[in-house]
């Protein structure tokens, strides 16, 4: 008799997915540059980890990792504003 070795990725949800969709809303409204690189750094390895699986919740990670971008690039735009207008 064949024992079955059943292993269902598509129930299983990237904890790195959810941590960058977490720091990456957090970065929207406090300390962008360091929670928007932190939801780029847990999207990277969110997005590795579920194209090793099955990617069923690959967009978790991709969502995270956009808005996390966006995080570092609005902060760093609003620095330049801030500094512009001291001079």
């Amino acid at each position: 008799m064949q024992s079955k070795n059943v292993n269902n990725n598509s129930s299983k949800i990237s904890i790195f997915g959810i941590f960058s969709i977490i720091f990456s809303l957090i970065g929207v409204f406090y300390l962008g540059f360091i929670f928007g690189t932190l939801a780029i750094i847990s999207g990277v390895i969110g997005i590795i980890q579920s194209s090793k699986g099955n990617g069923a919740y690959k967009w978790m990670s991709v969502l995270g990792l956009v808005i996390g971008a966006a995080d570092v690039i609005l902060t760093f735009v609003h620095m330049l504003i801030a500094i512009s207008t001291m001079m």
